[in-house]
């Protein structure tokens, strides 16, 4: 959705940014012109981090395949144990941006 992302943390669920905006879910993020945009992350489920690594795989199956090695050899299954993060932007005064 627009405003919207997932990040995979691939060094596991033990990496320092995931732990910290575990613990700090209000954060600041850069994607294309949009330079330190509030937002707000929230630690994915093991079956929304199923289907968003699934609907990734095929949406972007030349990515995959190149990255699918990398992540297997860091991880394991990646789709297995991948943690990964939803990021939100938000507005200035909180609100959700769609």
């Amino acid at each position: 959705a627009p405003g919207s992302y997932v990040v995979a943390s691939a060094f596991g669920k033990s990496s320092q940014w995931y732990r910290n905006v575990g613990a700090a879910p209000h954060v600041r993020i850069s994607v294309g012109a949009r330079r330190s945009a509030p937002a707000t992350a929230r630690l994915l489920g093991h079956d929304e981090s199923m289907a968003a690594a699934t609907a990734y795989a095929r949406g972007h199956p030349r990515a995959w395949a190149a990255l699918q090695p990398v992540l297997e050899a860091t991880l394991g299954d990646p789709t297995e144990a991948m943690p990964m993060v939803a990021l939100e932007l938000t507005g200035r005064d909180g609100d959700q941006r769609g």
